[in-house]
């Protein structure tokens, strides 16, 4: 189904949104840019794929900030083939090999020091009022053994197949690199020239006793609200 687009195209990605019943596969050249203002223009105002860009965390720079350079490049990968692969079918054409480890690896940070990290967060930063809600990072990095596309494609079957509630569920090969992941929600979307932007979580409690005339009371004083 899709073996000879990815032989045929520099770069391709698989991208399932929501619990959608479908698959967007695209397929295009990858173009590495040096800002997003060079982001190419949609031809149309036509519903649907033009591209995929790639933003790496070191784009903040263009706002000023300070950035760990890792030479991540601003890529964006054209969809000169895009199309809607229904979800069961492609489950059946998607690899399933074994994928082994030649080296588990483990996290960079050890125990003690992500603690320490943490408490430093909450009472230099949180406690002093600097932040309400943070995210820590901590990676943990291991080595596949005979890495391609059979034991990639095997990893985002298994992600399909067991994820559940991930906005993105995706598989990108950049032609060089590969990006595979189930992102947990929509940050900001664009349609139609309205601008939306997700709350960050909890900033509406759901859920609980309180009656659907009290829900409703609630959302609409939320929706009020100016921030």
């Amino acid at each position: 189904m899709f073996e000879d687009l990815m032989t045929a195209h520099e770069a391709f990605a698989f991208i399932r949104t929501r619990n959608a019943d479908s698959v967007t596969l695209l397929a295009g050249a990858r173009t590495d840019i040096e800002s997003l203002a060079d982001i190419p223009m949609a031809a149309s105002n036509e519903p649907g794929w033009n591209s995929l860009v790639l933003v790496p965390f070191a784009q903040v720079r263009e706002r000023g900030f300070a950035v760990r350079e890792d030479g991540t490049p601003l890529s964006v990968i054209a969809a000169d083939v895009c199309r809607d692969v229904p979800l069961a079918d492609l489950l059946t054409e998607l690899p399933d090999v074994p994928v082994e480890f030649a080296d588990r690896g483990g996290f960079e940070t050890s125990d003690q020091d992500y603690a320490a990290m943490v408490r430093r967060v909450i009472d230099d930063e949180i406690g002093q009022g600097e932040g309400a809600n943070l995210v820590i990072g901590r990676k943990y990095r291991a080595t596949v053994a005979d890495w391609g596309h059979d034991a990639a494609l095997t990893v985002f079957r298994r992600l399909l197949e067991r994820e559940r509630g991930a906005y993105w569920t995706f598989c990108i090969f950049t032609g060089d690199r590969y990006l595979i992941g189930a992102s947990p929600e929509r940050h900001v979307s664009v349609e139609g020239g309205q601008v939306q932007m997700k709350p960050i979580s909890g900033t509406f409690r759901l859920g609980g006793t309180t009656s659907d005339d009290e829900r409703k009371e609630r959302l609409l004083e939320f929706l009020a609200d100016e921030k």
